[in-house]
Formats: C-alpha cells, structure tokens, sequence
C-alpha cells in the first residue's frame, strides 16, 4: 500500500525531478516536466505499484495536483 513518502517518491521519478520538488501544492503546470506526458507516467506509475487499482479510480485521471491524488488513492483504501 502507498503512503505519503512513497507517493512523492513515485512523482519525482515518474516526472524525473528531485523529490524535493514534490509537495502537496504541486499542480500541472506548476514545473515543466508536468506536461501531459509526466501526467501520464504518474498515472502508469500509480497503477503499477497498486497493481491496477488505481486504473479504476474513476476521476484519477483528472487529478490535477498531488493533493486531488492523495485524496483520491486515499478515498479509495490504495494509501494510508
């Protein structure tokens, strides 16, 4: 199951930032490797480590900040 700290490791190497750069602010657009591709590698990222759990979170995929994430997984038992 993820936690906090395994989901920010998870978005500094799926965006391949320093982990210092993810907080629970960020949001697309805020850093330039949160593009539409860097959105998708999160994406694929997520669904990997929750072993394809995360592909059915309905609304996942329009998450547009680590914060509209985290609450997501979490409302969805994938984070404690």
């Amino acid at each position: 199951m993820l936690n906090k700290e395994k989901l920010f490791n998870l978005l500094s190497k799926a965006l391949k930032v320093p982990k210092k750069k993810i907080n629970m602010k960020l949001k697309v657009g805020d850093i330039e490797e949160w593009d539409s591709l860097g959105h998708l590698e999160i994406l694929m990222k997520i669904d990997k480590e929750t072993k394809g759990k995360a592909s059915k979170i309905k609304n996942l995929s329009s998450s547009e900040s680590v914060e509209n994430i985290f609450e997501s997984l979490k409302k969805n038992n994938l984070l404690k």
